[in-house]
């Protein structure tokens, strides 16, 4: 049974969103040259990400500089860049990404191996990428960056599929959060459709191509629609009853993100989920949604990403 489960994070393919995500893909065309949808959409995904019942994010309203990036990976590239002088820090289990952009052109170690120093910049997922949960001792970790003027970046790319997520923007060691629109609305996957916000304009290469409207007109509207017909909470609230009865069928405990299960460290069958933690992660999404395309993105995310 547990073969037709995922180690990658993937969306759930919910074929109402699918459907609604292709018809704006094709209005999106009589828009290409609106300048004014790119700032209306991330001001209106502000307020979105803001209304969440389900979560928390305090602080948020300190960070003013709002651009459109091509998923959350962009933001990551753009602060690698900028602390290159520095050795990056992650938990075992985060994205992979990180390590595999950075591990041959800038110093690397887990957080995991050894304690913080204050030549360090830290990545670090919210919720994080290998629970689904909220990350273990993260106000203690944001603290000790506060007081050692450590720079963090929050990657919130799993926030809109979370519940009872509360995350303290308020620490001065943290200079931006990003999200993304890929992992909860099937269909976006190659739309590339994020968010980053800062505390600061830094004309860095994102802030230059936002300040020029070079930015998919495509991904604005598609998000923007998106925003406007469902709440942010409605990934994790449809599809929680779901996770609920998946994760007693295999054995799992439900992740605080509705696509996560996480199995048992102590039975073997499990083992092939673990990504160097004591966390089993897997991904119920093909379980859970009403109908699957042959997606080729998604699959090589499986191989690539795991």
């Amino acid at each position: 049974m547990l073969n037709k489960l995922h180690k990658a994070g993937r969306p759930i393919p919910d074929r109402e969103i699918f459907e609604f995500v292709q018809d704006k893909v094709s209005e999106s065309y009589a828009y290409l040259y609106e300048r004014d949808l790119h700032p209306l959409f991330l001001e209106k995904f502000k307020i979105w990400i803001q209304g969440s019942v389900n979560n928390g994010i305090l602080g948020l309203n300190e960070f003013k500089e709002l651009t459109y990036t091509h998923g959350t990976s962009q933001s990551f590239d753009c602060f690698y860049f900028k602390h290159n002088q520095r050795r990056l820090r992650i938990l075992k289990g985060d994205f992979l990404y990180h390590k595999l952009c950075t591990e041959k052109s800038i110093h690397f170690k887990y957080l995991d191996d050894g304690i913080l120093e204050a030549s360090d910049f830290l990545i670090i997922s919210v919720p994080f990428s290998d629970s689904g949960n909220t990350p273990i001792n993260l106000e203690e970790i944001l603290t000790e960056c506060d007081e050692m003027g450590i720079p963090v970046w929050i990657d919130a790319a799993y926030m809109i599929m979370a519940n009872g997520i509360y995350l303290d923007l308020n620490h001065k060691c943290i200079e931006g959060i990003s999200f993304s629109m890929t992992k909860g609305f099937y269909g976006c996957e190659r739309l590339r459709i994020g968010v980053r916000m800062k505390r600061t304009y830094e004309d860095d290469g994102i802030d230059v191509a936002n300040s020029m409207s070079m930015v998919s007109a495509v991904g604005c509207y598609v998000g923007y629609e998106i925003i406007n017909k469902f709440d942010v909470d409605y990934i994790f609230n449809k599809y929680r009853s779901r996770q609920i009865i998946l994760c007693e069928e295999f054995g799992l405990t439900p992740s605080d993100s509705v696509i996560f299960g996480l199995g048992n460290p102590t039975i073997s069958e499990f083992d092939i989920y673990n990504r160097g933690t004591k966390y089993r992660r897997i991904c119920l999404s093909n379980e859970m949604g009403d109908f699957e395309l042959d997606n080729p993105t998604l699959n090589y995310y499986d191989s690539k990403f795991k």
